[in-house]
């Protein structure tokens, strides 16, 4: 008998390109992850995904889908486990934590975590009692295990983690909508709650919530809400531009043809900006429309409202023509209690700097030296768009790079990542810097490639 040993992970990245290059990028990254170098896994994980999840057009799920010789490699050793220990399993894989205490809490019994000794001879994880933790040997066994479980003890299993979980709602609320098996309402509101505290910190998680929460959501307002609000943050955010048509279908066939207007525009006016699907004069038409359907003065404590007059601002820069501001000024007066500081200096720098610019050099000088404090990536891209024709971009280079050092290890704001890789390229060409400026295009010229970004591409 050979011992096969996990490739390196030069290896094991060269011979998923070689067997699947059509792989999208985030779709490899995520494979490599997964099967760490286990041969079998590099070869089988591609296969038992769909062909649009192949190409990223369609979303990954939470645990990756086993195909047959996959789940035979571990069959044997998980169904010849004891049940409560094959239970005590589902647990950990579900909860992903590892934590003892908490498979202790949510499954009770006699031996407690020594019922976990039969998966620890089979070699599929290792408990270490002193820090209270479990570990998966490998991630798909963890996928395994969920595999072999029939959906019925998928929800018993969530639903007991929830009621364990009182003291951390978010991770209650997504062990809920796991164990729900219809629409649920309650469910759904706490799953969107959810989305709110992650929409800066963690985007795509926001999306997800969303997602879910829209499916828990009977046909209505409230389910179209949901469905244009993930289109939006998808489009905003996270890099998500391919999804964002099938999302507002998705959200005016929910709501008999109608959907969140403002938030809704705003997804797709992204989307027709960036992808190059529609032309500044379309999705300008479409945001001021939606603009102007809300009732006066607008609230300018409203995200969507705020994001909105980003967009359009975003999108009368790109028309380069004076009369597209027009609304734009309209629109920011009628906010109130007051302009948002960063949208009011992008307003001044941005329309007409020549003009407007001077009044704000102060406040926007602040701004610049208070960026090291700000970890909102949104905050330090809307701060060095200010400074774009003022020459202060210079000043936001070490945070604009905290920026794209996190999309390269793994973040996943795509969109503040094209912006991050644009603004830091602009600043190296008016510095001279000529090999750094090379180097951020080529990068910034693939990710918009990769994912659809047709106007920015033009700035690499």
């Amino acid at each position: 008998m050979h011992e096969v040993l996990p490739l390196s992970e030069a290896a094991a990245a060269e011979l998923v390109g070689d067997r699947f290059p059509a792989l999208a990028p985030r779709v490899r990254q995520r494979l490599l992850a997964e099967a760490q170098g286990n041969p079998l896994g590099l070869l089988e994980l591609p296969v038992a995904l769909s062909g649009m999840q192949r190409a990223g057009t369609g979303p990954l799920p939470v645990w990756l889908p086993l195909s047959r010789r996959l789940q035979a490699a571990f069959e044997s050793r998980i169904t010849a486990l004891p049940a409560r220990t094959q239970h005590l399993l589902l647990l950990a894989a579900l909860d992903g934590t590892g934590r003892l205490q908490t498979l202790q809490s949510a499954a009770p019994g006699p031996h407690g975590i020594d019922d976990l000794a039969p998966a620890e001879r089979a070699g599929l994880v290792r408990v270490d009692e002193d820090v209270s933790r479990l570990a998966f040997r490998h991630p798909l066994t963890r996928s395994a295990v969920v595999a072999l479980s029939t959906s019925a003890q998928r929800r018993r299993a969530h639903e007991a983690l929830a009621e364990h979980l009182t003291g951390e709602p978010e991770r209650r609320a997504w062990h809920l909508a796991q164990a729900a098996a219809g629409p649920d309402e309650r469910v759904a509101g706490l799953l969107e709650q959810t989305a709110h505290r992650r929409h800066r910190g963690d985007a795509v998680g926001a999306v997800t919530a969303l997602l879910r929460a829209a499916d828990l959501t009977p046909p209505g307002a409230d389910r179209s809400r949901r469905l244009a609000e993930a289109a939006y943050l998808g489009a905003v955010v996270t890099g998500g531009l391919r999804d964002v048509p099938r999302l507002l279908e998705d959200a005016r066939k929910a709501d008999a043809g109608r959907a969140e207007s403002l938030v809704a525009a705003v997804a797709a006016a992204h989307h027709l900006l960036l992808s190059g699907d529609g032309g500044i004069d379309t999705a300008h038409r479409l945001l001021v429309g939606a603009i102007e359907m809300q009732r006066e003065p607008y609230d300018a404590t409203s995200d969507t409202m705020v994001e909105a007059l980003y967009t359009l601002g975003w999108v009368c820069y790109f028309g380069g023509r004076a009369e597209l501001w027009v609304p734009f000024h309209r629109a920011l007066a009628q906010l109130t209690p007051d302009v948002p500081e960063l949208l009011a200096l992008l307003s001044a720098t941005f329309a007409d700097p020549a003009r407007t610019a001077l009044a704000a050099l102060g406040r926007i000088d602040a701004a610049v030296a208070a960026l090291e404090e700000h970890a909102d990536p949104v905050w330090v891209i809307r701060v060095s768009l200010a400074c774009v024709f003022i020459d202060r971009l210079t000043g936001c280079r070490a945070a604009l790079w905290r920026i794209l050092r996190d999309r390269r290890e793994g973040g996943r704001a795509i969109t503040l990542s094209f912006h991050a890789l644009s603004l830091l390229g602009l600043d190296y060409f008016m510095t001279g810097e000529w090999e750094e400026l090379q180097s951020l295009a080529d990068e910034h010229t693939r990710l918009c490639e990769t994912h659809n970004y047709r106007l920015l591409e033009c700035l690499g």
